[in-house]
Formats: C-alpha cells, structure tokens, sequence
C-alpha cells in the first residue's frame, strides 16, 4: 500500500468531514447533537504520550484497536453498506491521531490499521484476515500493556 497517498488522503478526508453549518439563529454549529460519553472522554485524552495513545488505542477512553477490526468485519460482511462505511471512516479518523500524533511504538501497528480499514476486502485471504491485520492490534496491544 502506499502509505503516502492514504496519509493525503486522510488528511483531506478529515479536513472535508470536519466544516461547520449554520444553524437557524446564524451562529456556527458542528450539524452534531450532543457527543456520546466516550467521543468526550476521548477528545479530552492526548495522543502524544504512550499513556494517552493506549487509552484511546485499548482503552479507557476509547478502544480504536478493537473499533477498527468490527469496522472492517462489518464494511466487508455488508458489502459496503454506507452506515458501516461511514463508521470505518471516524475510526479511520481517530486512528490517524496516533499515527500523526503518536509515539513511534505506536505509529506503524496503528497505521497497519488505518491502511485496513482504508479497503478492508484487501486484508482477506481465503476467508481470513490477513496477519499483519491481526498483528498490528497484538503489537498495540503489547506495547500498552508492558
């Protein structure tokens, strides 16, 4: 895959899915309505550290690693129903703040699943997922519980 192009593409991605619209009283709105408990708890931890990486990786704040894998299941059992689509995306979104913000141990196992998610049929041979999938999320995995 190339990293490259995806990074851009991310990038553009994010850029495009994160304007504003107007509300009726003329002030700017995010379109959202009130963010879950876990979206806040999340926004709130910074990706920087390898503390604040893992917390949005496995957890508490958030599980991206685990997020990641039911998202690429479902986009490829649906067959590219748009809700699931759309929801490999946001994880897609929120991994890449590791990768971009990220500490190094981090930045290839948490791309490996952005890249994943990017074309999850891809990552399937003979009905399994490719391990370098699945060894990316036991690299997150170890590295935030040693």
């Amino acid at each position: 895959m190339q990293r490259a192009h995806l990074v851009g593409g991310l990038v553009l991605l994010a850029a495009m899915t994160t304007g504003c619209t107007s509300s009726d009283d003329g002030e700017a709105s995010s379109g959202d309505t009130a963010p879950s408990t876990e979206s806040t708890a999340a926004a709130k931890v910074s990706p920087k550290t390898l503390e604040g990486a893992c917390s949005l990786l496995v957890g508490p704040a958030a599980r991206y690693v685990d997020d990641a894998l039911a998202a690429g299941e479902a986009v490829r059992t649906s067959g590219g129903a748009l809700a699931n689509v759309d929801r490999a995306t946001e994880v897609q979104n929120q991994l890449f703040t590791v990768v971009a913000e990220g500490p190094a141990e981090l930045k290839d196992p948490a791309g490996q699943l952005v890249d994943y998610l990017d074309d999850p049929e891809a990552y399937v041979e003979a009905g399994d997922l490719d391990p370098l999938v699945t060894e990316a999320a036991v690299e997150i995995k170890k590295t935030c519980e040693g």
